[in-house]
């Protein structure tokens, strides 16, 4: 199973089943805090996930949950939306982008009633199921695995190693 949990997780679901590897620090955050959650997790769960859908299984539910509560866009059984915006201004450079996913989260809290109406697992699992459901969500689920993916993160990191050769060999 990937590794990678978004936004918001939001985020966090929607690269699950694609190759993008978000910030090392969001993903050790979900690693460490939602290791029990991911154990109780079947095959049929897993792959579920990898295949960017929502488990709709409790166990399934309560990872999520798990993940937008690492990352802090869920806390005190509420849906924390500065923390998740904050998250997005982190994740995503792009101004278009960035305004389409606070566009869709705020959308989905104000058709929500701020999710009051939930909590425990069914909280988060519900805020991604809003997320996911906005026609819109495809844009930005595209320009994150883009920028995170694999590819272009090797790129940028043996473009890195160069610079820094090349630094060096100009101070000697």
């Amino acid at each position: 199973m990937k590794t990678i949990f978004f936004i918001s997780a939001v985020i966090f679901l929607s690269f699950h089943g694609s190759n993008a590897r978000l910030p090392k620090h969001f993903e050790e955050k979900m690693q460490r805090g939602c290791a029990d959650e991911m154990k109780k997790l079947t095959p049929e769960e897993k792959k579920i996930i990898e295949n960017d859908e929502l488990p709709v299984t409790e166990d399934g539910k309560c990872y999520v949950t798990c993940g937008l509560r690492q990352i802090g866009s869920v806390k005190d059984d509420k849906i924390n939306i500065e923390v998740a915006f904050a998250n997005f201004e982190e994740l995503m450079k792009n101004k278009t982008i960035k305004d389409i996913m606070i566009s869709i989260a705020s959308d989905c809290l104000k058709k929500e009633n701020n999710f009051v109406a939930y909590s425990g697992c069914e909280l988060g699992f519900k805020f991604m199921q809003c997320l996911f459901k906005n026609s819109e969500f495809e844009k930005v689920k595209d320009y994150l695995e883009e920028e995170y993916s694999p590819k272009k993160n090797a790129t940028q990191e043996e473009s890195k190693k160069s610079s820094n050769i090349n630094m060096k060999e100009d101070l000697k």
